[in-house]
């Protein structure tokens, strides 16, 4: 795929850092894609500059908070701070119905292209700060065109930080104008977007626009999109990078929210994978992970030796089986056996992959009480608490 230029415009007004926040998120990630933010006329009345930053003793605004080695890194202290402490714009009444909104937007996205000679391969993302009836966050063009519009004040800010929301739909845009762009946004709505929430790119979320926040800690794409996107012959680089910015938003929020929280531990629910239900996220164990984690969560506190573990194989044998999927009901057998061999590295490796897999879905310092862990030669154990496990 050729690099191509994401045109970000912003009236001038609009100079309250929220804009500058979003993009620079966008500007982090690598791929095909190039994001620049232009200041362009197209709204046509300011709206009071209400976008100032709380104090740091305002109860209602977000603190500054110590970001981890990777944000640090990745956005620096000094704009991570300045992203927490951002307070929400207030938000107008809509003068617009979502037809007339859109099409406003267009016409600015042309004189925008006519007068900047745009390559029409480029994408355009109007941010602006004019609400429309239907209560809209976001409408993508279609129809062949390669533009949005995004409204930079939508009450759901007062939920969510722009900074989220905004940069994860200047990263998803370019996709779903590339993977849905041959149809009108009736035709989307009705085969595409899911009126369900999955968690998923295509969620509408037209019942409660508050679950908006419940995609950008999934960054997830279903299996459906996936396989609508392989059929569309997408550049796999674009989705990569989509993804890329999907995770440092996901990790971003996930970060504020341990801070708000109070680093809060949420519940564990065990079916045949681990989830955490208020968050949105599942890691992605095997079977065979999923049946060692199990007979660790259901030793308790005491824990596991690890050349001891056949003292459990009964439980880990009726774990592995009910995860189990295929028709060789011997493999079950070898597996555990397999397990329970002091000799055999095999529990050690599914040990460090388990752990890890729980660490890249929650991060270091969350997942620490979700871990299989203890001192060499001791047992080892999982100390979350027992009141925080659901059974599926």
């Amino acid at each position: 795929m050729t690099p191509q230029t994401v045109h970000v415009l912003k009236p001038p007004f609009l100079d309250s850092g929220h804009a500058e926040d979003a993009i620079l998120i966008a500007q982090k990630t690598s791929g095909p894609l190039t994001y620049n933010l232009v200041d362009f006329e197209f709204d046509d009345e300011p709206l009071p500059r209400t976008a100032l930053m709380h104090s740091a003793s305002d109860p209602h605004g977000f603190q500054s908070i110590p970001e981890p080695g990777l944000l640090r890194r990745l956005l620096g202290r000094e704009a991570m701070d300045r992203m927490n402490e951002r307070r929400p714009m207030d938000t107008p009444e809509a003068q617009e119905f979502a037809g007339d909104w859109l099409q406003r937007l267009q016409q600015a996205e042309a004189r925008y292209r006519f007068q900047n000679d745009v390559p029409p391969e480029d994408f355009v993302i109007l941010l602006t700060t004019r609400g429309n009836v239907e209560n809209f966050f976001v409408i993508p063009g279609l129809n062949g065109t390669r533009m949005a519009g995004i409204q930079m004040n939508h009450y759901v800010m007062q939920n969510v930080p722009s900074h989220i929301l905004v940069g994860y739909y200047l990263m998803a845009l370019p996709v779903m104008l590339l993977a849905y762009g041959g149809l009108d946004l009736d035709e989307y709505l009705e085969k595409h977007a899911h009126r369900e929430l999955r968690g998923c790119l295509n969620d509408l979320c037209d019942d409660n626009v508050n679950q908006l926040q419940l995609k950008t800690k999934t960054g997830d794409i279903c299996v459906d999109c996936k396989r609508h996107f392989q059929a569309q012959n997408l550049n796999w680089d674009l989705v990569r990078q989509m993804r890329q910015g999907f995770e440092l938003i996901r990790a971003i929020q996930l970060h504020l929210e341990d801070f708000l929280e109070g680093f809060s531990q949420p519940a564990l629910t065990v079916g045949m994978k681990p989830k955490f239900e208020e968050l949105g996220l599942t890691v992605p164990l095997s079977p065979k992970e999923m049946a060692v984690y199990v007979t660790f969560l259901e030793a308790g506190p005491e824990g596991i030796v690890l050349n001891a573990l056949d003292e459990h194989r009964e439980q880990l044998h009726d774990a592995y089986g009910r995860r189990y999927n295929r028709t060789d009901l011997e493999e079950i057998d070898r597996v555990v056996n397999r397990l329970v061999n002091p000799l055999d590295p095999d529990l050690q490796q599914v040990i460090t992959k388990t752990n890890r897999k729980f660490t890249d879905v929650l991060g270091a310092e969350r997942a620490e009480a979700y871990l299989i862990s203890g001192p060499r030669g001791d047992a080892k154990s999982i100390s979350l608490s027992r009141n925080l496990i659901r059974r599926a």
